[in-house]
């Protein structure tokens, strides 16, 4: 389809994209190649997490770093960043990382805890990854240590374009999460050791609430419970695309899905606890993301009784990345 006129599809079908607000972001963070993936704190400081699916010998990997004491807001929920507050790390070993994982598609998510680095790896065969490094100085050196997290299936074959999007820490385990979870049973988060000792031996399969959409990342709260990103985009009308499942989704005992239909954009913030002695992780609805601002949504971390969210980007000027922050009620 012509470039253009696909364009004026897309803004009959979603005209709300248009209205979210625009980012605030120095150039650096702009370029439509980074394609946002993922987020977290650590140490006062904001890490964002593009793709990095270029595993050419001209491209190293990076991920940003935006000191947290930098960031301003405005009333419009706007995200303001400073060039002088960002800087860039390098991935060390990245290269050889992607050319040795069968079709490498890029990383997912991230959590840091006491300088180890841990990255999730999609591809576009029936294995992702969870891959470890460690902070030094400019840069990220991946150690070669790697934990293979099988694709989950339905109907028999494994979804396209989806994988472990979602990762965070509480109580001396990494939490990682598959972000289609409308299975009608076998819904799971998995809990790994930091060590890595054991490989795939040690991961620990918690069943997880039923949960309609996808989960596109998760951040860790002092309490041992996480926040994460619900989310429903709607401009992939492909029948063989993951959103083509959910249509199937059943809203009746869902009270924020009422009034909602399959070619609407949806997301909302939930809470996620560790319930019945780690045997069982729940969820809940902590806040409704406006559908003024649909845009895919990837990453997600907690900041001044709100959450602050970044988008992936895209070559159309509409969907250029976002960086927003939402209150949560009562700090509004």
């Amino acid at each position: 389809m012509n470039r253009y006129l696909l364009l004026i599809f897309l803004l009959w079908l979603c005209p709300v994209v248009v209205n979210a607000q625009p980012s605030l972001l120095p150039g650096l963070l702009q370029h439509s190649y980074h394609e946002y993936s993922g987020m977290c704190i650590y140490n006062g400081s904001i890490y964002l997490l593009p793709q990095n699916k270029r595993p050419e010998a001209s491209y190293s990997g990076v991920i940003f770093v935006i000191d947290t004491a930098a960031v301003t807001t405005d009333n419009m929920g706007n995200v303001g960043v400073s060039d002088a507050a960002v800087h860039t790390l390098s991935i060390d070993g990245f290269r050889d990382m992607a050319h040795n994982i069968d079709r490498f598609s890029g990383f997912e998510a991230m959590v840091i805890v006491n300088d180890a680095v841990y990255l999730t790896v999609e591809t576009d065969a029936d294995t992702d990854y969870l891959v470890k490094g460690y902070l030094k100085e400019k840069s990220v050196i991946l150690t070669g240590d790697r934990i293979a997290l099988p694709k989950l299936h339905r109907n028999g074959k494994y979804l396209p374009n989806a994988g472990y999007e979602a990762l965070s820490y509480s109580e001396g385990k990494l939490i990682v999460g598959f972000e289609y979870n409308y299975f009608d049973g076998g819904n799971a988060l998995y809990f790994i050791d930091t060590s890595f000792s054991g490989g795939g031996a040690h991961i620990q399969s918690v069943p997880f609430t039923r949960l309609p959409f996808r989960l596109t990342d998760m951040a860790g709260l002092a309490d041992g419970s996480m926040l994460a990103i619900n989310h429903y985009w709607n401009l992939n009308g492909n029948s063989n695309h993951r959103e083509s499942y959910y249509r199937e989704i059943d809203n009746t005992n869902d009270p924020d899905l009422k009034h909602w239909a399959w070619n609407q954009c949806f997301t909302r913030i939930l809470h996620i606890t560790v319930d019945n002695d780690g045997k069982q992780t729940r969820w809940q609805t902590a806040m409704i993301i406006p559908n003024k601002d649909c845009i895919n949504w990837e990453g997600i971390v907690p900041f001044r009784g709100g959450v602050l969210l970044i988008s992936d980007d895209n070559s159309f000027p509409i969907l250029k990345t976002k960086f927003r922050y939402y209150p949560f009620e009562g700090n509004r």
